[in-house]
């Protein structure tokens, strides 16, 4: 796909050099990103085939590598004179550590198609958190512990930021320093990293992204760093001519598809680690006492030609996992956001009741009464957070909790004659 185009007709501009359908806001690609954009339901799997008509928003192309001018936010500004890309930028800049490198991963994984997220398992990363445009850009990340307040000295500040990326830089130059002298080092994680018996891609763009960058010196820091490893090191996987950019949260915001689902994210951070947890954590989960969840799903497989008993077992296999997902859900959340847990239960309560009522009534199809709870939990779930759950958010809880009510009972199509 060319950089810029969208397949189809009605593609328009969009801010930070992004392309999107006319009228349709950015969101994740079900097909390659994932619950909540943090990595599960690929292409292919149960839950991405189950509903996959019902909803199936677009991935941006990759942004231009340059650009002609700065992008514009031509959205409505927030109350107080934010713009969302403003509030996105602001919000960033206040996460640190891991969370702040877990947000502008997702973030362009969310903006790039080729963006490619590096784990820190078995041995390290590297000196890497992402790659992207075929392997030829590196990112590495930097959530600065320590923020700016009053009597915090800006100095202070941009020697951390460089500390830590001059030891990023180091790795992927494959050097070290040894009394004062630079050494060869060998980074034994990036051939793993790149899948290559021998290098042939080297990184033609390096990008440091922290989460302050105010002080300008720190450019000029970086890149006298920078050239002199570039000078002494061998270049096992950097090109001849390689640049080095350093971002900020303006920067990230600027060049990636701010969403409702991006300000959510940096506005209820807790939640996204409580998402991230389960979603790492539902692969290995099984619920308890299934019998009733399979008897239902025998009897819907009883009522329907052979030839569809491929597609009840995808059911089967999405719900079981989406009953899962329910559970983790509801235990983390009763531990860390008892708010939004209350919220929760109420809505699977009201839908219980709901379900109760629908599967007493007779010449009912079980897979109306399927549809018709998933529907119902999606109004349910409309005014959680405030109502800033974007759609594919609300859809993907919707779906977890109608798992629940099948492994739980209150959704019983078998007395249905």
């Amino acid at each position: 796909m060319a950089i810029g185009a969208f397949p189809g007709a009605g593609a328009m501009a969009a801010p930070g050099g992004i392309t999107t359908r006319a009228n349709r806001p950015f969101q994740v690609d079900r097909g390659s990103a994932s619950f909540l954009g943090y990595g599960v339901w690929p292409k292919g799997s149960d839950h991405d085939r189950c509903g996959e008509a019902l909803r199936r928003p677009l991935v941006p192309a990759q942004f231009a590598a340059s650009r002609a001018a700065p992008p514009t936010d031509d959205r409505a500004p927030k109350e107080g004179g934010l713009s969302p890309r403003g509030e996105y930028a602001r919000k960033l800049g206040l996460l640190t550590g891991d969370a702040f490198e877990a947000e502008v991963v997702t973030a362009f994984q969310q903006t790039l198609s080729g963006f490619q997220r590096v784990p820190d398992k078995p041995h390290g990363d590297g000196g890497l958190d992402g790659i992207s445009h075929g392997f030829t850009h590196a990112y590495c990340c930097y959530g600065l512990e320590l923020q700016p307040a009053p009597g915090t000295l800006t100095a202070a500040l941009r020697k951390k930021i460089v500390r830590k990326f001059k030891d990023d830089l180091l790795r992927l130059f494959e050097l070290k320093r040894v009394r004062g002298a630079m050494k060869d080092c060998e980074n034994t994680v990036l051939p793993k990293v790149l899948g290559l018996p021998k290098i042939t891609t080297k990184f033609k763009v390096i990008r440091l992204i922290a989460n302050v960058f105010e002080d300008n010196q720190l450019i000029g820091d970086l890149r006298t760093a920078f050239e002199m490893f570039r000078k002494a090191s061998k270049r096992r996987f950097i090109a001849a001519d390689c640049e080095l950019t350093i971002w900020g949260p303006v920067d990230v915001a600027n060049n990636t598809a701010v969403s409702e689902q991006f300000l959510l994210r940096v506005e209820h951070p807790a939640l996204f680690d409580v998402l991230r947890i389960v979603t790492a954590a539902v692969d290995t989960h099984e619920p308890a006492d299934q019998d009733k969840f399979n008897a239902k799903f025998d009897d819907l497989a009883s009522r329907l030609p052979l030839a569809r008993a491929a597609g009840i077992e995808s059911l089967r296999a999405t719900f079981k996992r989406a009953w899962s997902r329910s559970i983790l859900l509801n235990e983390r959340l009763s531990g860390t956001l008892p708010n939004l847990h209350q919220q929760v239960e109420g809505a699977r309560a009201r839908a219980a009741t709901d379900a109760l009522i629908a599967s007493s009534k007779a010449n009912s199809d079980p897979l109306d009464l399927l549809e018709k709870s998933r529907e119902g939990l999606r109004q349910q779930l409309v005014e959680l957070v405030k109502g800033g759950l974007p759609p594919d958010v609300r859809d993907d809880l919707a779906d977890a909790e109608t798992g629940r009510l099948i492994g739980e009972c209150p959704l019983d199509w078998r007395s249905v004659s």
